[in-house]
């Protein structure tokens, strides 16, 4: 499916979508009624609107793209033919001809003046021109050029160049004169990707995102094919037609056959290339193919279903489509109709949608019989989610497309062909018993009635909670026990911004908000090397660490360390020696059993949401 530039304001709230385009069991009835409000924040008034991020939005006003603030106060004056969105700090934007160029580029025969030249920008509106430089001989002696980097036509862009662990990939965007796409850091400088002579990857091309580490890299051979370092270094070849990038240790490989497979970072194909497509979820970002463990992929047969990361199959192949999970919940097809499976196959939301949205923050859009609205993660009709404009639930281009956003807490909205924004507030509902242990039902609903637990962390209550939810999970406790926001944590503790430690990029592996500040705080540190891991889970002792530095780092150190006659204590590790006797003492965290703490044992979701409770309780 391709996107155009009128739908990309929508890109960042659609939860999935595909490189093209079970049992039944019935549905869980919720303990009370999921609503939604909606209010009006920006009248709408620009020819055009971006979505918001880091607290700014890209307007459109008079034919020039500028920037606004939450409150409608315009940031960056509008003075540029092109703006994408602010992402770590900075933004690409556009400005048509060349009157606005150095004085060196004006009368510059290689620079023409009907094209769009890109510049990256700052939240204060300071510009860099993104320039690109080159080597050739020329009459035996070496000369370079140095050229800003140009678009011939803004109509063909339908995807967001944003910055992504330091690096801002114009891949299909901006062009040089050898017709490739180009990589720049976010200070604006040309990335040394793109000009290390020393380096395998000299002649390559850079696509998509840099993760983990790795970016990928195409050639004009097969042989220059494979992945690369951030200083052009080939860490992995491949004879292939494709590569994508690496998430959580696998990446995307297409085979001359047209199949994709997948790959682990020493070359090993740990998935055969056995399926034609796959869905994605942060196309622009973290490239997550596999999600809540499960990778959405269709096989020769035409047909979708679900793998885990060894390749054995989880959903079964039975699916016109199945788009990515998300929440626990992935939107499926059959027979023409839209429905929603679980992690296990299990039908939630029948087969009767003309189209589904997918989940963020426990709600969908749906698309039944030329009408949209909400539903919850059962499937019932958001109270209120009709007081939402319908042009707001159906987004189409040139080219017929129709798509349908997923409601942020901020929207765009649409009147009269101008646009504007509105603030949603959404209450899910609360879980049923049945989703959970029994033991662990009464402080779980008690934990997300302290808002201890953050709306897209309620569903799937029994798995193990990974180290990235983690860090989610401790910035709302702190938020919620010290009655300040994490950025008035953050700056007081270490007297810098979020921002500022974000981009000083300390792990690979992620630049998660949330797992950069608990970092800074502290609480939860990687596991060297500049690697986080954040999609492992954490053992019982790891947790009782992290609970006692939230405890200490709130000021609960009136503790008497009474020590603890597990039968299995010469199993706690030494790091987690005094934690374990620290969140026994606090009755925060038990054993599981009257002689027993398992130090070495699952730390579930629902394990979690309680001794964060009992924690919050304790500090209180």
């Amino acid at each position: 499916m391709k996107f155009s530039k009128n739908i990309k304001k929508a890109v960042s709230f659609i939860l999935a979508f595909g490189l093209s385009y079970g049992a039944v069991t019935p549905a869980i009835t919720p303990a009370q009624a999921a609503e939604m409000s909606y209010s009006v924040m920006i009248e709408p008034k620009y020819q055009d609107a971006s979505y918001f991020s880091e607290g700014l939005a890209a307007v459109k006003q008079n034919d020039k793209w500028g920037y606004i603030d939450e409150t409608g106060k315009t940031i960056i004056p509008f003075e540029y033919d092109y703006a994408f969105p602010f992402s770590e700090g900075v933004a690409v934007v556009a400005k048509y001809g060349t009157s606005h160029l150095p004085e060196q580029y004006q009368n510059n025969p290689d620079v023409l003046s009907d094209y769009y030249y890109w510049y990256l920008i700052d939240e204060n509106n300071n510009a860099k021109l993104l320039t690109y430089e080159y080597s050739y001989e020329s009459n035996g002696t070496s000369e370079q050029v140095i050229l800003p980097i140009y678009t011939y036509s803004l109509d063909d862009i339908y995807s967001d160049a944003l910055c992504h662990n330091g690096y801002i990939n114009m891949f299909n965007i901006a062009f040089n004169d050898y017709g490739c796409g180009m990589v720049f850091d976010r200070n604006g400088n040309y990335a040394k990707i793109n000009n290390n002579p020393n380096a395998d990857s000299y002649y390559m091309t850079c696509g998509y995102t840099f993760n983990e580490g790795i970016f990928v890299a195409f050639g004009s051979a097969s042989s220059e094919t494979g992945f690369v370092d951030e200083n052009g270094n080939k860490i992995l070849s491949y004879e292939s037609y494709d590569l994508r990038p690496f998430n959580q240790g696998l990446a995307p490989v297409k085979d001359w056959d047209g199949k994709w497979g997948f790959t682990d970072k020493s070359g090993n194909m740990v998935i055969p290339n056995n399926y034609y497509d796959f869905y994605v979820r942060g196309l622009n970002t973290t490239y997550q193919v596999f999600n809540n463990g499960i990778a959405s992929v269709e096989n020769t047969n035409y047909l979708w279903g679900g793998i885990d990361k060894t390749g054995n199959t989880i959903i079964p192949f039975e699916y016109e489509a199945l788009r990515a999970f998300n929440e626990g919940l992935a939107v499926a097809q059959k027979n023409g109709k839209f429905g929603v499976i679980d992690t296990n196959n299990n039908v939630v939301v029948p087969f009767e949608y003309d189209e589904l949205s997918g989940y963020g923050s426990g709600r969908c859009v749906a698309i039944k019989d030329g009408s949209g609205f909400c539903i919850d993660r059962y499937g019932n009709e958001i109270n209120g989610s009709d007081k939402i404009s319908q042009n707001n639930y159906f987004k189409g281009d040139e080219y017929g497309y129709t798509i349908q956003v997923t409601p942020s807490d901020i929207i765009v909205i649409e009147e009269n062909n101008l646009y504007g924004f509105a603030s949603t507030e959404f209450t899910p509902d609360l879980p049923q018993q049945s989703e959970m242990d029994s033991w662990a039902y009464d402080e779980v609903v008690k934990s997300i009635e302290a808002d201890l637990v953050p709306t897209y962390l309620q569903n799937q209550y029994k798995i193990n909670i990974d180290r990235g939810d983690f860090a989610a999970l401790v910035v709302t406790l702190l938020e919620q026990a010290s009655g300040k926001d994490i950025d008035t944590l953050v700056k007081e503790e270490t007297g810098k911004t979020i921002n500022e430690l974000v981009t000083a990029y300390p792990f690979t592996d992620t630049t998660d908000t949330n797992v950069i500040a608990a970092n800074a705080l502290g609480i939860i540190s990687g596991k060297g090397n500049g690697i986080f891991d954040p999609y492992a889970s954490i053992k019982r002792q790891e947790a009782a660490a992290l609970l006692m530095r939230i405890g200490k780092y709130m000021g609960k150190t009136d503790i008497e360390d009474i020590g603890t006659n597990f039968a299995d204590s010469s199993s706690i590790q030494s790091y987690a020696v005094e934690a374990v006797n620290y969140v026994n003492a606090l009755n925060v965290m038990k054993g599981t059993s009257d002689t027993t703490f398992s130090p070495n044992g699952t730390y579930t979701r629902q394990q979690a949401y309680i001794t964060a409770l009992r924690l919050y309780n304790a500090i209180k």
